[in-house]
């Protein structure tokens, strides 16, 4: 029982940093456009 609840955990933490990742990634993206839109 303990094992799928840690399971969840580190799956629930996988997909935070990955869509913590995606949106600082589209930050920059968007960042770095507007730099070069100048």
């Amino acid at each position: 029982m303990t094992d799928v609840l840690l399971q969840d955990i580190v799956t629930t933490i996988m997909v935070c940093s990955q869509a913590i990742m995606a949106g600082l990634g589209f930050l920059a993206g968007v960042k770095l456009a507007s730099l070069l839109s100048y």
